[in-house]
């Protein structure tokens, strides 16, 4: 697609390396203080590479009128409008690169909750036998 979204891909793939290694680091409880703004900073950097990549995908594959629209939508309507153009025009690899990216910054999210709020017991709450 050319070299900005290689590089952004590049930069996506260095931050999910960055992220592994920070999780592992925050295994141990004392060290969790430090790996949970380190994932939560990284799971907002995974959501907007993923939308600057569904920008740039949207301008190289089909100009400024999907971007318009996505726009309309909403600033993060720019990743559906790309997903549903990726599905509609066939793109299935570049369409899977998508859902993965925004699979990733999710599990980041979700790591970085368990990371923070190690003390609290989510489930508990829910329990209407307490």
């Amino acid at each position: 697609m050319g070299p900005v979204a290689d590089g952004i891909l590049t930069v996506f793939e260095s931050s999910v390396f960055l992220t592994l290694v920070v999780g592992l680091i925050g295994l141990p409880k004392p060290l969790r203080k430090f790996a949970a703004p380190v994932l939560l900073f990284e799971s907002y950097l995974g959501f907007f590479l993923t939308w600057l990549w569904c920008l740039v995908a949207m301008g190289a594959l089909w100009g400024t009128v999907p971007i318009v629209i996505g726009i309309l939508l909403g600033i993060v309507g720019i990743v559906p409008v790309a997903m549903a153009m990726l599905l509609f025009t066939g793109h299935w690899s570049l369409l899977f690169s998508v859902i993965l990216m925004l699979a990733a910054g999710s599990v980041f999210r979700i790591w970085w909750f368990g990371y923070s709020r190690p003390d609290k017991v989510v489930v508990k709450r829910f329990n209407s036998s307490e």
